[in-house]
């Protein structure tokens, strides 16, 4: 697979604040459109250490799962909005709120949203025939995704019961009635979400039995602060990954770490399985596979025109959100010769992703940092070759020590050839 054919689009501000609640654009922030994976690409062209972003994710889900597990952070539920939000120390608040300004927000609601239909309202009519003027006409209005992109579909309710034929733009109808007519319209297909809700596919609840679910419209208030909560079922929303639909859109900061999470606990699993545990595990042995799998289910290949010769398509794929495409970063790597790794300087730890066979740290300072312990302190060393003369492995003293593999190796080589040299010399000096 070609990386010229790997392309996704993705929208970020140059700032954002991150509050306990919401990670949202800073006022005064500018929105652009990138490109994630040609800017990853680009960058690890220029810099050999550069690290992919889903590494860096990863890592604020480590700190987020360490805080809950040491108590020094804490989840609780909004009694305003309802929206959970985290006891968080301002370092890590920092921390998301620099990586959203590179990035951009994860795009959570997104991931599996396969079509959705808004509050039915009056529209204007799309065309008007034999010079009559548009009339405004109740109608539905449907977004699906289909190869990547989101097309729109306009559906005018033709029940006759629906009462006066014209209204004033934009206004809603009874969204009860108006479900029953969508229900009836003929020449649809079943499978579109009636008005006021969201058809979603479910990628990290392993023990749910089933893998689609209809959503309504008003659980997505948490995504959109800037609207009334009563609202959120009746608002127009505009076409996702368009400028409008970014613009109003933010991340509750609980569901952007908790996803960041899902990754940290995917890579660590990948490098340190556990065992099954419980009935639901034993229906999914590699979960932590299944995760990726999941999330890469959504990147889809696509077609596009090429801009010099138009009558040629050139081939592309295309992701829904920014957490797909970083899963099929990860997919790339991590099939493409990569593994991944923990930092073995004890005071670091961090996941990182390994692009050689004998890299055992994160970056060349913690290597030095580590090479200079290792001068400072040469009892690590004795206390290695004890253990290996107690029977355990190069990789179980590695584990047990925190140190390289590599380094573990040679003590233990050193300590054998000089076992041997004194061999030698004490049967010279019994020869003589």
């Amino acid at each position: 697979m070609s990386d010229e054919f790997l392309s996704t689009s993705w929208w970020r501000y140059d700032r954002y604040e991150v509050d306990r609640l919401y990670i949202r654009p800073a006022p005064g922030a500018r929105l652009r459109r990138y490109d994630p994976w040609q800017e990853n690409t680009a960058a690890l062209a220029r810099w050999r250490d550069h690290e992919p972003p889903y590494i860096t994710l990863a890592r604020l889900g480590d700190e987020y799962d360490n805080g809950l597990l040491f108590g020094s952070l804490s989840k609780r539920t909004s009694a305003v909005s309802g929206v959970n939000y985290v006891g968080a120390d301002e370092k890590l608040l920092e921390a998301v709120g620099d990586w959203c300004s590179r990035y951009g927000l994860l795009g959570v609601l997104l991931t599996g949203l396969q079509a959705f239909t808004t509050a039915a309202r009056y529209r204007p009519e799309a065309a008007a025939f034999w010079g009559e003027s548009a009339r405004d006409l109740p109608t539905t209005r449907t977004f699906e995704l289909t190869a990547g992109q989101w097309r729109l579909c306009d559906t005018i309710l033709s029940a006759p019961w629906l009462g006066r034929p014209t209204a004033a733009t934009g206004e809603l109808l009874d969204q009860e009635v108006a479900r029953k007519a969508f229900s009836q319209e003929p020449g649809l297909p079943g499978a579109l979400p009636e008005p006021g809700l969201a058809l979603r596919r479910n990628y990290h609840s392993f023990g749910a039995v089933v893998s689609w679910r209809l959503q309504p419209l008003d659980n997505w208030a948490a995504f959109f602060p800037d609207l009334d909560p009563r609202e959120a079922a009746t608002f127009d929303y505009p076409a996702p990954l368009s400028e409008a639909f970014g613009r109003l859109y933010a991340e509750p900061l609980e569901v952007f770490l908790h996803h960041a999470r899902i990754f940290a606990v995917a890579l660590r699993n990948l490098k340190h399985p556990l065992p099954p545990v419980g009935a639901a595990m034993t229906a999914e042995p590699d979960a932590y596979l299944e995760t990726l799998r999941r999330l890469l289910a959504f990147v889809t290949p696509d077609l596009r025109s090429d801009p010099d010769h138009p009558e040629r398509l050139t081939a592309q794929w295309s992701s829904p959100s920014l957490l797909s495409t970083l899963a099929f970063m990860a997919y790339r790597d991590l099939t493409g010769g990569g593994r991944v790794g923990f930092c073995r300087r004890n005071a670091c730890g961090k996941v990182f992703l390994a692009r050689r066979a004998d890299q055992e740290y994160c970056s060349p300072r913690c290597k030095a940092t580590a090479k200079k312990r290792y001068q400072r302190h040469p009892e690590i060393a004795q206390e290695a070759i004890r253990l290996s003369k107690q029977g355990l492995s190069v990789a179980q003293i590695a584990d047990v020590l925190l140190l390289s593999e590599k380094r573990v190796a040679a003590w233990i080589e050193s300590d054998a050839r000089e076992d041997e040299r004194s061999t030698e010399r004490d049967h010279q000096s019994g020869g003589q």
